[in-house]
């Protein structure tokens, strides 16, 4: 809120504070082109992670539409108010997202270019705070953690197999006798929307320095008795990591 107030700096502090706010619009413009996920403040995103644990994939074809839809406005075609509706059903519906989740590196890719937006508009010193883009990042984190971790374990899982082999025709041990082969398989992990809300929960935590009131926010927007521990655990492990870390960048 100050920062917004105050005109911004850091990234844009070498342009000339009147147009700062023309510049930070300008870049998330253009970041908006390929990544439109990180335009306002992404509760479309979030919910459809926190509710399918997976990341919206956009379509070329609704930012085209969009685009196309406001410059026929502005040449007075129609009215933009019928452009709108175009735009919007350009989108993809919930369920037709969810089936179309972005890849790891796609998610990685809208992370980084909701992190740069973010910090474009701070700079700015647009309004917007930093509350939405907290929870956005840290969700997307806990995606790209639990898809991670799944190939992760799966990998695991295909080693131990090998080495069951290996060992059963190299030292006639059955397959089973090992302790570890009994154990990699029985390991799973819990769904991408649990990971989403501590991860988001966590940043918000760390941003703000707020563990008790990010569990709170979360576990009322979940209701989720599961994830109490694991959200505390996360949120007040975040503050610390980032303290120590400022205390060894000053």
């Amino acid at each position: 809120g100050g920062v917004g107030a105050a005109g911004g700096g850091g990234l844009l502090s070498w342009i000339p504070l009147p147009l700062r706010p023309a510049s930070g619009a300008l870049a998330c413009s253009i970041i908006s082109l390929s990544f439109p996920q990180i335009l306002f403040f992404g509760y479309h995103t979030l919910d459809l992670i926190f509710e399918f644990g997976r990341i919206a994939a956009t379509r070329p074809s609704a930012a085209m539409a969009a685009s196309a839809a406001l410059s026929s406005s502005l040449s007075g075609q129609f009215s933009l108010a019928g452009a709108l509706p175009i735009a919007i059903d350009a989108l993809p519906p919930p369920a037709a997202a969810y089936a179309s989740g972005v890849s790891v590196l796609g998610a990685t890719e809208l992370l980084v270019a909701k992190l740069f937006a973010t910090a474009f508009c701070t700079s700015s010193g647009l309004v917007g705070g930093t509350f939405a883009p907290s929870l956005f990042l840290g969700a997307i984190l806990g995606v790209i953690y639990h898809s991670i971790a799944t190939s992760a374990l799966a990998s695991a899982a295909n080693v131990v197999g090998i080495l069951q082999g290996a060992v059963h025709s190299t030292l006639g041990i059955p397959v089973g006798g090992l302790a570890l082969s009994r154990i990699v398989p029985q390991l799973s992990l819990v769904d991408a929307p649990a990971y989403a809300m501590i991860g988001g929960a966590a940043t918000l935590a760390s941003v703000f320095r707020a563990p008790l009131t990010a569990t709170m926010l979360l576990f009322e927007l979940t209701r989720e008795y599961e994830i109490v521990l694991p959200l505390l655990a996360a949120t007040g492990t975040g503050p610390l990591v980032v303290e120590w870390f400022s205390r060894q960048a000053s």
